[in-house]
């Protein structure tokens, strides 16, 4: 008898752990969050970021290098532009890279690999404040 109750409590802890996992919530699960650094576009989107303040041989920050990579979700051939736009922490933006990364004639899922093409540099006298990093691929 004592047997028997031991194998049915397994069977139902079994079932419900098995059920359980049905509902978690897998939303968000495919979508890479790269800290400090988001993407505006409808027409590509982020594989890779990052962002690193470079010190200089006295140990201060002398530069901030955004580096990225990007993935073609249009659908179709695309031309874009793409810049940073770096802001403190209270959301006040701080500068804007110039000039623009062009891209063309890029096809249809391609994924970029990483160059130095693909990082942007700020050198400002601000650039100590900067707390996140806006890119933005606009398409030409």
């Amino acid at each position: 008898m004592k047997r028997n109750l031991l194998a049915i409590f397994i069977i139902i802890v079994f079932i419900t752990t098995v059920i359980s996992g049905c509902f978690e919530n897998n939303e968000n699960i495919d979508i890479p969050v790269f800290k400090g650094i988001t993407l505006e576009s409808t027409i590509v989107e982020l594989v890779y970021a990052s962002k690193e303040f470079i010190e200089d041989d006295s140990g201060n920050i002398c530069r901030i290098e955004v580096q990225f990579l990007v993935r073609n979700i249009a659908g179709r051939k695309i031309s874009f532009n793409i810049t940073a736009e770096f802001y403190d922490k209270d959301n006040n933006l701080l500068n804007t890279s110039y000039p623009p990364k062009e891209y063309i004639d890029i096809p249809t899922g391609w994924v970029e690999s990483q160059t130095p093409f693909n990082t942007i540099s700020y050198e400002g006298d601000d650039l100590i404040e900067v707390d996140h990093v806006i890119i933005k691929a606009i398409e030409r």
